[in-house]
């Protein structure tokens, strides 16, 4: 892979790891969090999930190839995270009595999660036009 596209996967990876960060903050701080006294738990996850982006990411920016397929592992699981939060927050906005202007940030945050992961997974895994012309170049020779 180029630095360029490198740079783009590390500044969209950069990007989910700020949003998908900022959809737990606004699920802590939404009608979902029965338990206000639960910040440290904020705080934890947040740590736990910045390892999970951070570390993967320094090591393929060290040189690891391999890790860009762990990373859209990562990614992978966290599509699936943010459907299940998606439908957990609409299933609770619609059975409760509270409106759905409360739980406006944790909707958009999932939505945004989504996109950018798509993205990730677009970006890291298309292969490089210029290493499939040169396949084909070299087998139309053969």
């Amino acid at each position: 892979m180029r630095s360029g596209e490198k740079r783009k996967l590390v500044l969209i990876t950069l990007c989910s790891a700020m949003l998908f960060l900022c959809l737990v903050a606004a699920a802590f701080l939404s009608p979902l969090q029965q338990n206000p006294q639960s910040a440290e738990g904020m705080v934890a996850f947040f740590g736990i999930t910045l390892a999970l982006y951070v570390i993967p990411l320094l090591l393929y920016v060290l040189g690891v190839r391999m890790m860009k397929y762990v990373m859209a592992a990562f990614c992978c699981v966290g599509i699936l995270a943010v459907l299940l939060t998606f439908l957990i927050v609409i299933m609770f906005a619609e059975s409760t009595s509270y409106r759905f202007s409360d739980f406006f940030l944790a909707v958009f945050f999932c939505i945004g999660v989504f996109v950018v992961n798509i993205e990730w997974l677009y970006t890291a895994l298309q292969r490089d036009n210029s290493t499939q012309e040169n396949s084909a170049e070299r087998q139309g020779e053969s």
